[in-house]
């Protein structure tokens, strides 16, 4: 589990970077979380 905390945290940060300095109107933050989730299997992450 704590594995899959850093993971995850280290995916949110990574994308609340590319979010700051890209220009395209994606919200980086949701889209890694939904990754995460994905790859992941975590249940709950983005309630």
């Amino acid at each position: 589990m704590y594995t899959v905390m850093v993971m995850t945290s280290v995916s949110v940060a990574a994308a609340a970077v590319l979010h700051r300095y890209t220009v395209v109107s994606v919200d980086w933050v949701t889209v890694a979380i939904i990754v995460a989730e994905n790859t992941l299997g975590v249940d709950g992450a983005s309630a």
